[in-house]
């Protein structure tokens, strides 16, 4: 595959290059790809535990939402629970 870059992005280049921060400019961009790959595979954990734990929880929430925990005693245990931990 061969790609052109913008002035913009050969500048970006070479400023990495300037400043030591890659060895070639084939090691920036993989550098910069596997940085890319794994922030959409963050993206994709994110988009499943929302799929698959919060929708759910919140229809089923929807459904009685009395049994709810009010945010005031949530934030009360929460609280609680930090001060134990780091009185240790």
């Amino acid at each position: 595959m061969t790609m052109r870059l913008t002035p913009e992005q050969e500048a970006i280049v070479a400023t990495a290059l300037a400043q030591g921060l890659a060895s070639s400019a084939e090691n920036f961009v993989s550098e910069a790809l596997r940085k890319q790959a794994a922030e959409l595979g963050r993206k994709a954990e994110v988009d499943a535990w929302l799929r698959d734990v919060v929708v759910p929880a919140h229809h089923e929430f929807m459904k009685n939402p009395s049994g709810g925990v009010p945010a005031r005693d949530l934030l009360a245990t929460i609280r609680a629970r930090r001060r134990s931990e780091e009185d240790g």
